[in-house]
C-alpha cells in the first residue's frame, strides 16, 4: 500500500504549536501557486505572492495550527477485513491481467 501525500501531511495532521519556527516560506509560495490562491488587497495594496506567502508563514509561526488527523482517523475507522477484502480483490484482478485470463 502506498500513501502518496504532500510533504507537509504531518503538519496537518499533528498540527503546529504556537511560537514555533516559521515554516519556509519558498514552501507556502508554491502551496499559494498549487492552489491557485489570489492576493486579497490590504489597505488598498495587493501583496505579491512572496509577500502573501511571509504574511502566512509568520501567522503559522506564531499562532500554529491546529490538528486534523484525517489518516489517523481514516485508520481507525477502517476495519482489517475491509482493507483484507478490498486488497485480496485488487490482486485478483491484477494478477487476471497479468496471465490475460
Amino acid at each position: 500500500i502506498i500513501i502518496d501525500v504532500p510533504s507537509y501531511w504531518k503538519y496537518i495532521e499533528r498540527g503546529r504549536q504556537a511560537g514555533s519556527k516559521m515554516p519556509p516560506i519558498d514552501t507556502i509560495e508554491n502551496w499559494i501557486e498549487v492552489k491557485r490562491i489570489v492576493p486579497k488587497e490590504i489597505n488598498g495594496k495587493v501583496p505579491t505572492i512572496r509577500q502573501l506567502a511571509f504574511l502566512i508563514s509568520r501567522k503559522i509561526g506564531r499562532d500554529g495550527i491546529p490538528a486534523k488527523p484525517y489518516l489517523q482517523n481514516a485508520i481507525q475507522t477502517t476495519s482489517k477485513a475491509v482493507i483484507t477484502d478490498t486488497m485480496k480483490e485488487y490482486m485478483t484482478k491484477q494478477i487476471k491481467k497479468l496471465l490475460k485470463i
